[in-house]
């Protein structure tokens, strides 16, 4: 199939999405993405400079800032994001905070005569594909790792590292092969308020040798979300993690092909029609015309608590609301196979605490973990020595091993 300018600028641009570069003189600039018409924010907009396949991801403000390695000047930075044509400008003529205008792609109606396939078939399709579109052969990455935790707008913690990652198979539950070669955390956090005089009182009488009457919960929201193995689990095209996708389930859901499309893939909107394995989920499938490979999956939507664990948690004096989710997973060809290039994964968490003689405690937490790949190695990639391999169970700090000498003033990474 013969790609737009807009894909094969895209599959470039992806294998370095947030690219390294060693021992070259650095400048930057920063800005905005914006929707021309709207000047609405776009978040994780890539960007990249066209010759040299260095590039970044907006944050989830459209802003960015992407350092230039001095034999840049006379090179393109180039911006691409779906729905959206691209934009190009000569870096020699940036000055100063950049506001990019995208403007929106032409939409193309979705006639009958010309999808012979409905979108259940499209889907159908797309996972009897899945060995032909997805590697099976091992593959080695490196890629920027954010992990964040807020209670009712107060951030509590955020870790990010850069990962070194080694895939056996891509297609298998394998587990990877994960090294973590960069390490850091935002200073200035704060402790979890939520319930901390109940957790302090309970502490103290257990010291005083006290008996603790009554029912406690011992919340931590603090220890690792699982890294980037358990992140990129999510970014695997399977059925037993995605119902929508499995073609056993699809009379669950409602399918329709999006009021605009692409020239280069079909766009499929799903809507649950109740709860499915307790999640209530709509989203869009980007599905690849020529290969119908499952390029990119947006989602949304609510994990439904099961009736029966709601009386378990009353007895805690425990309420909480439906926790909302959402979920972006992107995809990058290289060499005739689609690899993992973005993930963004992030909860919403009400909890309320319930008293009988003061006032109820309420918590909002927000959980967030991205992984955005900065450059595949495809051939002859390298296991992890076992020394040196990442084990959520442990904490961040205790297993850098920076083998690679890299460090944050010479990498791109997703702003704050």
């Amino acid at each position: 199939m013969m790609y737009s300018s807009y894909f094969q600028l895209a599959l470039i641009l992806g294998i370095f999405k947030s690219g390294f570069f060693f021992g070259q003189e650095l400048s930057s600039v920063s800005g905005t993405v914006v929707v021309a018409a709207s000047g609405q924010q776009i978040p994780y907009a890539s960007l990249g400079i066209k010759k040299q396949l260095i590039g970044i991801v907006t944050n989830e403000d459209g802003k960015f800032e992407l350092k230039l390695p001095a034999d840049s000047e006379n090179d393109t930075l180039v911006v691409i994001a779906f729905g959206y044509e691209h934009s190009k400008t000569a870096i020699n003529s940036i000055r100063g905070h950049m506001i990019l205008s995208l403007i929106s792609a032409p939409i193309q109606l979705q006639e009958v005569d010309v999808i012979p396939l409905s979108p259940e078939q499209h889907i159908r399709m797309a996972m009897r594909k899945t060995a032909q579109n997805y590697p099976s052969a091992s593959f080695e990455s490196l890629a920027y790792y954010r992990e964040k935790l807020l209670e009712n707008k107060e951030f509590i913690k955020m870790d990010e590292g850069i990962f070194k990652t080694f895939c056996p198979n891509y297609l298998d539950t394998v587990k990877n092969q994960d090294q973590l070669l960069l390490y850091r955390t935002a200073e200035n956090t704060k402790a979890v308020s939520f319930m901390s005089k109940e957790s302090k009182k309970n502490s103290n009488d257990e010291k005083d040798g006290e008996k603790v009457e009554g029912k406690h919960v011992d919340l931590d929201l603090t220890s690792s979300f699982g890294g980037p193995e358990e992140i990129f689990k999510s970014s695997r095209i399977n059925p037993k993690t995605s119902s929508f996708l499995d073609t056993l389930q699809l009379h669950d859901y409602r399918y329709s092909f999006a009021a605009s499309g692409y020239e280069d893939f079909m766009v499929i909107e799903f809507n649950s029609k109740g709860k499915v394995d307790h999640v209530r989920e709509s989203g869009r499938i980007f599905i690849d015309r020529g290969s119908f490979a499952i390029v990119k999956i947006e989602e949304n939507g609510d994990f439904i608590i099961p009736i029966l664990i709601r009386p378990v948690l009353f007895l805690y004096g425990l309420g909480i609301e439906n926790p909302s989710f959402v979920k972006h997973v992107e995809f990058q060809q290289v060499k005739g196979k689609w690899y993992p290039s973005y993930i963004h994964y992030s909860i919403n968490l009400n909890l309320t605490r319930r008293h009988l003689f003061s006032r109820n405690e309420h918590a909002l937490f927000e959980i967030e973990q991205i992984y955005a790949v900065n450059r595949l190695i495809v051939d002859n990639p390298k296991t992890i020595d076992s020394e040196k391999r990442f084990q959520s169970s442990k904490k961040m700090k205790d297993q850098l091993f920076n083998d690679e000498n890299l460090n944050w003033e010479t990498v791109n990474i997703i702003q704050r």
